[in-house]
Order: structure tokens, then sequence, then C-alpha cells
């Protein structure tokens, strides 16, 4: 489901700026490889293909009530298993997240953003992603973040029209969402992949 799909829908933050319209403010470059972006991507790609698995089976079986609970306890589940095998850290973030933990930082919130004007000037959000690193103390620290384009299965919870008995539950299990509202197509949020390589 994330996949690149063309060079002008792709973005390198670090190594190379690509497919940026006129006046878009981009993040500050940073450093980021190729090689990075590649590590980030599959660590991001798993993630998503796993949790989605799991979230069709939820919606398959019990409808969109059982899927909000699936995710909130398979999400962070498969993030945790993922990193530990790769040595990385995963999560999800949005300008509009559903929960106050998935809320962005300055570099994430202002790559989200540009996110939005890649896929207003025509790119396909399936293919926005950027990498940035830094050296520090602790060795060279890498952060990739890759667009989550809004499916159409998940308006069933995320949508601009929410059946009462889903925003019931998903007021339930999470009193400060703010992640609704979003038609196909729109950036969900990205998933946010980041690692230390430390110094020998």
């Amino acid at each position: 489901m994330e996949r690149m799909r063309g060079i002008a829908a792709a973005m390198v933050m670090g190594a190379a700026m690509l497919a940026t319209p006129a006046g878009a403010q981009a993040p500050a470059p940073g450093g980021g490889t190729s090689a990075d972006l590649a590590k980030g991507r599959a660590v991001a790609m798993e993630f998503q293909d796993r949790l989605k698995q799991q979230l069709l089976g939820a919606l398959n079986s019990g409808g969109p009530t059982l899927a909000i609970g699936v995710c909130k306890e398979a999400a962070p589940t498969i993030a945790r298993e993922i990193g530990a095998r790769t040595g990385t850290t995963v999560w999800r973030v949005s300008l509009k997240a559903r929960n106050p933990k998935g809320r962005p930082d300055a570099w994430e919130a202002a790559t989200l953003e540009h996110f939005a004007t890649q896929r207003a000037a025509g790119a396909d959000p399936a293919g926005l992603e950027a990498v940035t690193a830094t050296d520090g103390p602790q060795g060279r620290s890498v952060r990739m973040l890759k667009a989550i384009p809004m499916a159409e299965m998940c308006t069933q919870c995320h949508g601009r029209t929410i059946a009462p008995e889903v925003a019931a539950r998903i007021a339930e299990a999470y009193p400060q969402d703010t992640a609704t509202g979003y038609a196909p197509g729109e950036i969900r949020g990205a998933v946010s992949v980041s690692w230390t390589e430390t110094r020998p």
C-alpha cells in the first residue's frame, strides 16, 4: 500500500529534494541518505502491512467497533516487535492525532505539512516520504517519515460521517481524539521510524 510510485511523488530530505512546488517551504535538509530512506521505508511498510491485515480481519469479523480496539492494542505491539528486530523505534504521528502520544514534534509537523503541500500539487501520497540524519554524542541519529494515505476502509473510524455506535466507541477509547473528518486519499498521518548508529 505504501510504495513509491514515481519520482514526481518522492521526497528525500537530507540527500535530495524532489518534486517540491514553487513556494513550498520544506523542512531543512539534514544529511539523510538513500540507504537510510530504504531502511526506514522497509520498516514503515512492514508495520503498515501487518497492521492492515489485522484491521481487515477485525472489520470482517466484528466491524469497525472491534477494529478500534484492535488498532489500539495491535499497533503498538507490532511497532515494538518490528523495532526490536530491526533496531528502530516505530510509531505513528498525525497533525490530527487520535492518541495524544501520536502528536508530532517540530520536524514531524513540518514534514507532514510539506507532505500536504506535495499532495495538493498532485503528488501521490503513497510515495511521500522524508529522511534526515544528525551526528551527536551517541552517534548518528536517523529519522524517517512515510505518509499514510487515508484508505477507504479507514473512513469508518476516521471519515467525515461516522456511525453513532462507532463514534461512541472512539470517544470511550480515545477521549482526546481529533482524527476524524478525512476523505479517502488525504494524508492521515505518517509512520515515523528512527534509529541511532553508535560509534565503534
